[in-house]
């Protein structure tokens, strides 16, 4: 079962770096020069934290993670995407912990709205809401559960700050549909790396 989940989580974000390069290589990319933070690829490492008592004893109070979001803003066509402070992204996420032999995997793939706050020029905070589509699977023997692979729906909250243009940091506390009996929502922390072309 976990060289299964890692072979689809794989097969996703080949696929979404594909598609990434695609439309980087089409013509008619242009770059906004007046955005000083405006980023390529950005991938990050996290944490996430159930809430649930039920889900935090069946398979850890922290589970790691990691992610990558995708910037439009550089497409010609995507320029509508964008408005005043507001800007939209595509993300993809994977989050596994591992208790007591238990298992439980969770990969968000979904948009971030950001709204851009009053800040300086190496920090730029924002306040944001996603809507998410997750991939969930899980494995607890105590209770004698095998969900095997289940579709979620939900959505989250965050606030953020890009510190220079290379580093972000974020909290988010996310609502995720019920799978199984068991309650995935919970609070994610996560930092991420900018790359630019």
């Amino acid at each position: 079962m976990r060289k299964r989940a890692m072979k689809l989580t794989c097969l996703s974000l080949a696929a979404l770096l594909a598609v990434a390069c695609l439309l980087a290589c089409r013509p008619g990319v242009a770059r906004a020069d007046d955005d000083a933070s405006l980023f390529f690829l950005s991938p990050s490492y996290s944490w996430y934290m159930p809430t649930s008592g039920k889900v935090k004893d069946a398979f850890g109070s922290t589970w790691d993670g990691f992610g990558v979001v995708l910037n439009l803003e550089s497409f010609a066509w995507t320029n509508l995407l964008r408005a005043g402070d507001f800007r939209l992204h595509p993300y993809f996420g994977y989050y596994r912990s591992t208790e007591n032999g238990n298992e439980a995997t969770l990969i968000p793939i979904g948009l971030e709205g950001r709204w851009r706050l009053a800040g300086t020029e190496h920090f730029r905070p924002y306040f944001g809401l996603g809507l998410s589509g997750y991939a969930v699977n899980l494995e607890d023997n105590s209770r004698g559960v095998d969900s095997g692979w289940k579709a979620a729906f939900g959505g989250r909250v965050m606030v953020g700050a890009d510190v220079t243009r290379w580093f972000n940091l974020q909290a988010s506390y996310n609502v995720v549909s019920d799978v199984k009996g068991y309650d995935l929502g919970g609070f994610g922390i996560l930092a991420k790396v900018n790359f630019y072309f």
